[in-house]
C-alpha cells in the first residue's frame, strides 16, 4: 500500500486518484471488475469517506470507472 501525504501540495483525493489509475493500468483492477469499497478504501488508507469519493468520481469523469448502484 502507497500512503498519501497529507502535507503534499497535492490534495489526497488526487493521490488516492492516482493510485487507483495506477493499479488500473498495472491490471490489478480488471475492466469490469470492482475496486474496494468506499469504506474499506478510506480505512485503507486512513482518510475520510467523502475523499475517496471525490477520487472516484474524478476518475469516473476520466472514464476510468463507472459507478453500478447496488452492485
Amino acid at each position: 500500500m502507497k500512503k498519501l501525504n497529507p502535507d503534499a501540495p497535492i490534495p489526497l483525493y488526487h493521490q488516492l486518484a492516482d493510485v487507483l489509475l495506477a493499479r488500473i493500468r498495472a491490471g490489478t483492477y480488471l475492466p469490469g471488475a470492482r475496486i474496494p469499497s468506499e469504506h474499506a478504501l478510506a480505512r485503507e488508507y486512513e482518510i475520510g469517506r467523502p475523499t475517496v469519493r471525490q477520487a472516484t468520481e474524478l476518475l469516473m469523469r476520466k472514464g476510468f470507472l463507472v459507478r453500478r448502484r447496488g452492485a
